[in-house]
């Protein structure tokens, strides 16, 4: 439980900010800045980051001014705040990751011809005949993915297996994909 010290300080920021006070605003940052840079390095695995995830959520709490009303202990806030930034953070960047990947992966299958959108269309055509041919659990892990767009980790929620698995799984799919069209017209 915070001690009455703590507590002060909290109603003195928070006073600070709604009243504009640049020094209010400079204590809460001195005293709180580092730990919330580390919580979420932690999350999102990287320090530089981590630090934007961190300046983001104060300057946040800035701009809103007497709009800002945290609620229990600012530390508790400002933890809180800097978590849930952090994993949506991680959300957009695997969705961007996501994103790049099926790129690559389109853009690995791409054919320069003259007569390229019906060549495009049978390469579409060959690759999901191919995937019919993979393991069951592997074919739907696939589908799920590249389809549908789901995330590892949401395939994963769905098929109720890990995300490791599902990094497993869709790595030797695309592997025989690769290998089977080697041998084919295509590549």
């Amino acid at each position: 439980m915070a001690d009455h010290s703590d507590r002060d300080f909290d109603k003195k920021c928070i006073e600070g900010i709604h009243n504009r006070d640049e020094n209010a605003f400079k204590l809460l940052f001195m005293k709180y800045y580092s730990s919330m840079c580390s919580i979420a390095a932690d999350y999102i695995e990287s320090y530089d980051i981590g630090k934007e995830v961190a300046q983001e959520v104060l300057l946040n709490i800035w701009e809103r001014g007497k709009d800002w009303q945290p609620h229990g202990p600012l530390k508790s806030y400002l933890y809180h705040a800097v978590c849930k930034k952090s994993l949506n953070y991680i959300k957009q960047d695997q969705r961007r990751r996501n994103a790049m990947q099926r790129f690559r992966f389109e853009h690995e299958l791409h054919i320069v011809s003259g007569n390229e959108e019906t060549e495009k269309k049978e390469l579409v055509q060959q690759i999901w005949k191919l995937v019919k041919k993979l393991p069951k659990q592997r074919q739907i892990i696939f589908i799920l993915q590249k389809r549908h767009g789901l995330t590892y980790r949401q395939v994963a929620e769905i098929m109720e297996i890990s995300t490791k698995t599902v990094e497993n799984q869709m790595g030797r799919a695309l592997k025989f994909l690769r290998e089977e069209l080697k041998s084919s017209k295509y590549l």
